[in-house]
């Protein structure tokens, strides 16, 4: 199903040193563009690498500050300024999918402020690597199979319980709806037994520490004997519905190009349909929550893209983790 099909228009965010445009194609194909002054290289593309830089860094109480402080002023700044264009881009179908090009892609979109609320108390939000991946991906069909997989490895050793909790959680969400499962954890987490098991799934969920290498091939998953890198992926293949990347920074690219190489990408050029990703590291406890909520939403048959929605807005609407650090990170791209 193309974009136009599903009623979703597509966005593209671009900026260069003397200006910007948010430029949509609509549900019937026409193209319009909307200057925006706002998208000009020194001004929210400045704001996504001061952002950026702060990502790479979040262990400690006061990095994770100045990040949270970082974040939410760039969300209210660019809010006011670009939110109210975006939700009228979306449209009537209030769906939306974005390809946002160069430093822009580093920037939570459906987190900005629009009249008091985040974008995606408005809007369903995609995000692109490309539009020509994500045509790709909503030609996907719906997979018939049960077979998925879970995946937990760690080598911390103050952090196994938290994700082994994650773990546990996803897969027993999945059995009780009669999938197939097969729980990956610890030193059985080898890079061929992954990859296998990824590749002739319907369904993967991941929760492992990735990197990013500047050789974007070489970037991937840390696993107990090595590493599933973006280059083995896409000779393997991935899972034909859904890939869940609980890892940090899995939509993020080291590189700053028009197209934006990261395992999300990865992930779709290799086969799936959809895939969740991360632009910064989030606290196992929170990224629990959003997994455990998201997959609440899919299996009572909400596109993904949906179901991480309604999972985000629920962080957001109470609790310890309303804040944006918590639950911004997560996107989704593809179909």
């Amino acid at each position: 199903m193309a974009f136009a099909e599903s009623g979703t228009r597509v966005a593209y965010l671009v900026g260069d040193d003397h200006g910007g445009a948010i430029i949509v194609v609509n549900d019937v194909g026409s193209i319009v563009a909307f200057d925006e002054p706002t998208l000009a290289t020194r001004s929210a593309a400045r704001e996504a690498k001061a952002l950026r830089r702060l990502m790479f860094d979040l262990a400690t109480p006061v990095a994770q500050h100045r990040f949270r402080t970082q974040l939410g002023n760039m969300c209210r700044g660019l809010g006011a300024e670009i939110g109210p264009q975006l939700v009228q881009a979306a449209g009537a179908s209030g769906r939306l999918a974005l390809v946002p090009v160069g430093p822009l892609a580093g920037i939570p979109w459906h987190a900005i402020d629009v009249d008091g609320d985040p974008l995606l108390r408005h809007v369903e939000v995609l995000y692109e690597p490309s539009a020509a991946l994500g045509v790709v991906a909503q030609g996907r069909a719906r997979s018939d199979s049960s077979r998925c997989c879970v995946v937990s490895f760690v080598e911390d050793d103050d952090r196994p319980s938290t994700m082994e909790a994650e773990r546990s959680a996803v897969a027993q969400q999945w059995r009780e709806r009669g999938m197939d499962v097969d729980e990956i954890v610890g030193d059985a987490a080898s890079v061929a037994r992954v990859e296998q098991a990824i590749a002739s799934s319907a369904v993967a969920h991941v929760a492992a520490h990735a990197f990013e290498r500047h050789l974007v091939s070489e970037s991937g998953i840390a696993l107990a004997d090595g590493v599933l890198s973006a280059r083995r992926m896409l000779a393997v293949g991935a899972p034909a519905e859904l890939l869940f990347l609980a890892a940090c920074s899995t939509g993020r690219a080291l590189l700053e190009e028009e197209e934006q190489f990261t395992l999300a990408a990865v992930g779709l050029a290799a086969g799936s349909a959809t895939v969740v990703s991360t632009l910064w590291p989030v606290p196992d406890v929170a990224g629990a929550v959003v997994a455990e909520r998201f997959y609440e939403g899919w299996l009572r048959g909400e596109p993904p893209s949906r179901a991480l929605r309604s999972a985000q807005l629920s962080l957001l609407d109470g609790g310890e983790f309303a804040d944006e650090f918590f639950w911004a990170s997560y996107m989704a791209s593809g179909a």
